[in-house]
């Protein structure tokens, strides 16, 4: 039986907001936005939006067909630098208007799924340190999962920045994955105290750079802006719920894949009220379905030996070409080559 992955847990998706830094980070590094907003997209729009959610397929989708060509290192380091308050919304200003800094990382922890729903953060606090420790609550290439986790160290490293005015401190920098060729550039957003090939991923700072800190406390900013963290927190949850719900009856029904018409019917709403719903968290009744299909198709291939043309059909589609040229779409490999590599990793 296919188990269903962590990713059910909710959908992939991200502040629009990140956008304007995203596309400016991608044009310092010169990428023509007119050729990648062809290549991301079908509707090029899509990646100018800056409110609501982000799809991070769309992101994706444009690293898995062009990470061999591109040739930036460090995409994610820049972006996560180049994030200021204004990216981060009513989040930030809770964090940084509140009384004490436990409680303003500690609000930082309860509503960073306002901003990203796939990163999980855990605070650890200590006599002496303050650990962000980060993991992406769902797989993905090496590539795009280092793009996340650049973006999450380097995000909180301005972020404390921001935080202590501008203040020289010295924080702790570990990522769990091995060494890359670029290493000289995460000393030069991070310092000099930065290691790989740990166990976790993680921003570790001493509390004594905190003692000191003054001027934000506000705590007329700090209730209006919890507030209206709390506010949106119970609107995204409810908007997650039916893509929650869409997914289960999905995974409940792998080899008939039911149409929109069917799922709506379903859930005893109008098609149009599905649509608005999913839309609410910036996604579409095909999106949901790719995922689900993309997911299913990564299992059949690493769990059976099953053909291309099984699983093609397995998940949906009439013809193995259609089924090949989709998966490469989400993947950037070929159905093959992703059971190759999949073969080797069990392998060790």
């Amino acid at each position: 039986m296919i188990t269903q992955p962590l990713a059910q847990q909710g959908f992939s998706t991200f502040s629009a907001e990140y956008n304007r830094v995203f596309l400016n980070v991608l044009q310092e590094h010169g990428v023509d936005l007119s050729a990648w907003l062809r290549n991301v997209a079908s509707d090029a729009n899509v990646m100018k939006k800056t409110e609501g959610f982000m799809l991070c397929k769309d992101i994706e989708g444009f690293f898995c067909r062009n990470v061999e060509t591109l040739n930036v290192h460090g995409l994610g380091l820049a972006m996560g630098k180049r994030t200021d308050i204004t990216s981060h919304g009513s989040l930030a200003y809770a964090v940084l208007s509140s009384p004490h800094y436990e409680e303003g990382f500690r609000v930082f922890q309860r509503y960073l799924k306002l901003r990203i729903n796939f990163l999980r953060l855990t605070l650890n606090f200590t006599k002496d340190n303050i650990q962000f420790k980060f993991e992406l609550t769902e797989d993905s290439t090496p590539y795009i999962s280092r793009f996340y986790l650049e973006c999450a160290i380097s995000g909180t490293h301005a972020f404390v920045s921001q935080y202590l005015k501008g203040k020289k401190f010295n924080a702790k920098c570990q990522f769990n994955y091995s060494e890359p060729e670029y290493s000289d550039t995460y000393q030069k957003y991070l310092g000099s105290n930065v290691t790989f090939d740990c166990s976790e991923c993680s921003f570790t700072i001493n509390r004594s750079y905190f003692d000191e800190k003054d001027g934000f406390n506000n705590q007329s900013i700090f209730s209006i802006s919890k507030q209206q963290c709390e506010t949106e927190l119970a609107q995204f949850e409810k908007a997650q719920g039916i893509v929650s719900q869409i997914r289960t009856v999905l995974y409940g029904s792998p080899w008939v894949l039911p149409s929109q018409e069917q799922v709506a019917d379903q859930f005893s709403m109008s098609i149009r009220t599905l649509r608005r719903k999913l839309n609410e968290v910036g996604t579409t009744y095909q999106a949901v379905l790719d995922s689900v299909r993309e997911s299913l198709a990564k299992e059949y291939l690493k769990d059976t030996q099953w053909s291309i043309s099984e699983i093609a059909d397995m998940t949906g589609y009439s013809e193995p070409s259609n089924f090949k040229r989709a998966f490469k779409r989400w993947t950037g490999l070929t159905p093959n080559a992703y059971r190759q590599s999949s073969t080797k990793i069990a392998a060790h």
